[in-house]
């Protein structure tokens, strides 16, 4: 970014989109200031907020590519100090900045303790940029509409942006250092060398410090130590301070899978308002993790940009995340308390209820597909090797149980059909022949054991799919794959797909597709679904943990 001065006027500060070093977090910043302009001056028949907004001894003007600080003889300090403590508060103990919410509705306290666990994950990381009021307390939030659950919240007396004004007047006088806490992620090219710090010029310097109004955080699920951050950049400063509130509207919203789900889900959110959604130029996505070199914080581990080649193509994209949201929702599950011995050896619950709370669960599946969609790939591309789970690695293609590496469960078959449902041929054609397949060899298989105990028919069943499962999961040539499809299509017997239908499926046995053959033929595997489903679903696991492993 480099020694950037201002050559502000004595008397106003303009903040502009294109201005130079203003990178696209600090875009986002400006966006943030503008969305808590917005609620600052928020009223019913408002329409002309942005026109002027009081702040102290001046006030502020918000236009569509800039905005305006005006202190006139006060000085900047009055006036930027009352736009800190309007746009940074504490409520109820809890961290709560204004521009992120719909000013016309009350304050929420759950959005606003799953918003500050997020904020932890990512701006406010560090220990230091927090202070602590006392101990936990046990507050009553609604994570669901149907859910209520008490949660132990850590409350705040206060947080480093509602001092960072101070950094603000600073840099009139000269350009000013800010911690990581400001933005996530950014530090100097080398310790060593002073000229490769980051030095913030004023305008700079608010930009950077809104820019916690003004991009996404969120919780990645599975993983307790990364945080999601979506940075959205604007190219209509009135327009996103509307916008910027409708990106997390209740607390399931907070919880993602991964850097692309978070994106396509901020995009989604704004989607439903046609007249405003081109208030954002383009949607960037970052996770911060710790790593093993630098455990003392959280950094950058993964990048990603939206790309919008044509508004047809995103606007498709988006339907098929929409679909598939849908039937992957999150769920949001009430922590158990462990069972612990009696006296006499019996299971008892003895652990306080207010202490326990609740975690989210999403998908897996809907987070390989939204990076699928947001690469512009095949939304089963590399479902064959693709792994989740950050301490013990599981497959995606392969329904969890309590003694495998699978990583499905069994409520994800719904978004497996709705993403078949939206294949084009000769894909779907060769899932469907492959379905046909698999529901002949279980029919016959049926035959032969429906005398024998239940138990026998069901080893039998669950040894045929997983069978099938590791022949073309261990595929790694054409040969092999083609070598695997023709063995289950020949023991199946007549298969009335490929009878009529061969022509359209004969493309995809090149060997220049065999990686993805073998990507759908463990979809289809995935997907099966029997008449009776007695193969399926009896021994696997359902969710009881939010350790993502």
């Amino acid at each position: 970014m480099g020694q950037v001065k201002d050559a502000a006027n004595s008397d106003k500060l303009v903040l502009r989109l294109d201005e130079p070093g203003m990178t696209s977090m600090l875009r986002a910043g400006l966006g943030g200031l503008a969305a808590s302009l917005y609620a600052l001056s928020w009223s019913p028949r408002n329409h002309d907020w942005h026109r002027r907004i009081g702040l102290g001894p001046g006030h502020a003007t918000v236009e569509a590519r800039q905005i305006t600080l005006v202190w006139g003889d006060a000085g900047p300090e009055p006036v930027i100090r009352a736009l800190f403590e309007a746009s940074f508060q504490i409520r109820d103990g809890v961290i709560c900045l204004p521009g992120m919410f719909d000013p016309a509705k009350p304050w929420d306290l759950s959005l606003g303790v799953a918003v500050q666990n997020a904020l932890k994950l990512t701006f406010l990381q560090h220990g230091k940029s927090t202070k602590k009021a006392g101990e936990p307390v046990v507050k009553t939030v609604q994570p669901d509409d149907d859910k209520t659950v008490l949660v132990s919240v850590q409350p705040y007396a206060g947080f480093a942006h509602q001092e960072a004004w101070q950094d603000a007047v600073a840099a009139f006088k000269k350009g000013v250092q800010l911690a990581g806490w400001a933005n996530p992620g950014a530090v100097g090219r080398h310790n060593a060398y002073s000229d490769t710090e980051l030095t913030y010029s004023p305008s700079q310097t608010i930009a950077t410090l809104f820019s916690i109004v003004g991009c996404v955080s969120y919780q990645v699920a599975g993983d307790a130590a990364a945080g999601a951050l979506v940075v959205p950049v604007p190219m209509d400063l009135v327009a996103f301070a509307r916008t910027r509130s409708r990106m997390l509207v209740k607390p399931g919203d907070v919880h993602v899978a991964g850097t692309s789900d978070a994106v396509l889900s901020a995009s989604l959110a704004i989607e439903a308002e046609k007249h405003e959604h081109r208030s954002i130029a383009t949607m960037e996505g970052v996770t911060l993790r710790s790593t093993a070199w630098a455990s003392q914080q959280k950094s950058r581990v993964q990048t990603m940009r939206l790309l919008r080649d044509s508004d047809k193509q995103y606007e498709t994209m988006l339907e098929v995340y929409r679909e598939v949201r849908h039937a992957l929702k999150t769920r949001i599950i009430e922590r158990k308390a462990p069972a612990k011995e009696g006296k006499r050896g019996a299971k008892k619950n003895d652990a306080p209820r207010e202490a326990l709370g609740y975690f989210a669960s999403v998908s897996a599946l809907r987070g390989f597909v939204a990076e699928n969609l947001a690469a512009g790939n095949r939304w089963y591309q590399g479902f064959a090797t693709a792994k989740v789970g950050v301490k013990k690695p599981r497959y995606l293609h392969q329904y969890r149980q309590q003694d495998n590496l699978g990583a499905l469960f069994p409520w994800e078959k719904e978004g497996l059909w709705t993403m078949i449902e939206k294949t084009s041929d000769p894909d779907r054609i060769l899932v469907v022949s492959i379905h046909t397949a698999l529901r002949q060899r279980f029919g016959a298989i049926w035959d032969e054991t429906k005398n024998l105990p239940k138990q026998t028919r069901d080893n039998r069943m669950q040894g045929e799919r997983e069978r099938w499962r590791l022949a073309f999961a261990k595929a790694k040539t054409a040969d092999q794959t083609r070598g695997a499809l023709a063995d289950l299509w020949s023991r199946a017997g007549t298969n009335k797909e490929l009878r009529d239908h061969w022509q359209d499926i004969l493309p995809l046995l090149k060997s220049n597709e065999w990686a993805r053959v073998r990507d759908l033929a463990l979809v289809a595997l995935a997907s099966y679904r029997g008449k009776t489903d007695e193969e399926a679903e009896e021994t696997q696991a359902d969710e009881t943990t939010d350790d993502g492993n």
